[in-house]
C-alpha cells in the first residue's frame, strides 16, 4: 500500500522534531542533575 507508506512518512517527518525536542530536554536536565550530584559531591 504505497498511499499508507506515504501517510507514515508524512506523520514521522511532522513528529521527528516534537520526539527531538523532549528527548533532547530529556538529556540536558538528566546531565545537568549529574552534574550537580558531581559538584556537591566534590565539595563534600
Amino acid at each position: 500500500y504505497p498511499e499508507g507508506m506515504m501517510l507514515a512518512i508524512l506523520f514521522m517527518n511532522a513528529f521527528a522534531p516534537l520526539i527531538d525536542f523532549y528527548v533532547i530536554d530529556g538529556n540536558i536536565k538528566r546531565r545537568m542533575k549529574r552534574a550537580a550530584v558531581a559538584k556537591t559531591g566534590q565539595q563534600q
